[in-house]
């Protein structure tokens, strides 16, 4: 007599299914999970980087009242001067006009003072139509306008806005 112990081929089979299939659910969820995980870590990281950010690039009321840059090219990226004009009172925001006055002498005047050339016989950098555009940071540079366009224009093309408080 023969007496069988287990379970038959088709119980097996119905069983290695099921197993199987809880295995496939079980491994779909973990890597949901992890990608869900993984996706609310780099967006936690990108909100905070943005945030520190912005709050370090911000520069100080000193650096805005008495800090410019002189742009030989209108184009962020070249190379360029920063100029720091004498310093005063640096705990209120000076006027727009006073800043972007004192912004386009001290361009002017470093212009004047710097060589376009290593030979003996430099002359002053011509810069046509300067204009005044406000950086990210809240500090003012100094651009030209070889094609007399308007303010506001200019620093949009640069990428940058026009001055204000």
């Amino acid at each position: 007599m023969y007496t069988q112990l287990g379970p038959t081929e088709a119980q097996a089979s119905s069983m290695r299914t099921i197993i199987l299939g809880e295995i496939a659910r079980q491994r779909t969820a973990r890597m949901r999970n992890r990608r869900l995980t993984i996706g609310a870590i780099a967006l936690v990281a990108a909100i905070g980087t943005g945030a520190s950010a912005i709050a370090i690039t911000q520069a100080t009321t000193r650096e805005m009242n008495y800090s410019v840059d002189c742009y030989t090219v209108a184009d962020l990226g070249a190379p360029h001067g920063t100029t720091t004009l004498l310093d005063g009172p640096s705990d209120s925001l000076l006027t727009i006009e006073d800043r972007a006055a004192g912004a386009l002498a001290a361009c002017e005047t470093s212009w004047k003072a710097v060589p376009t050339e290593k030979e003996p016989s430099w002359r002053p950098i011509e810069v046509p139509n300067p204009t005044v555009c406000q950086l990210r940071d809240g500090r003012l540079a100094v651009f030209p306008n070889e094609n007399n366009a308007p303010d506001d224009e200019l620093c949009r093309q640069i990428g940058i806005s026009v001055p204000s408080l």
